[in-house]
């Protein structure tokens, strides 16, 4: 499965308040950064990774109150698919000319699109 890191930085952040991987040393208890991530995930396009060779394991519940998991944590590769399904927008990734960028940004601006 290939997902843009962006999603993962997405996801990781969105999780990580109540869930830590424990497999992945201290990267789930702040927020995702770029130089870290491409330490757990192998590249293999522009801001594209191979998810499920490169990361298994369980979210662990470390959030407010009772463990929604009874102590059985999540399967994190099965918990991002899910999470993703989910998701009501798309992150993009592409190359624009230098000479086309403002022609880009202005057409993005006409469909309500920022760039992240």
């Amino acid at each position: 499965m290939k997902v843009q890191l962006q999603a993962i930085a997405d996801y990781v952040n969105q999780v990580s308040p109540d869930f830590y991987f424990q497999e992945a040393d201290d990267i789930w208890e702040h927020d995702l950064r770029w130089d870290e991530a491409a330490k757990l995930y192998r590249v293999v396009e522009q801001k594209a990774v191979v998810l499920e060779d490169t990361l298994s394991g369980s979210l662990c519940w470390q959030g407010v109150g009772a463990d929604p998991t009874e102590g059985c944590g999540v399967d994190v590769v099965k918990d991002f698919k899910k999470w993703l399904s989910n998701q009501t927008s798309t992150s993009l990734t592409f190359r624009v000319p230098h000479a086309k960028k403002e022609q880009v940004l202005a057409f993005l601006a006409t469909l309500n699109i920022k760039p992240l």
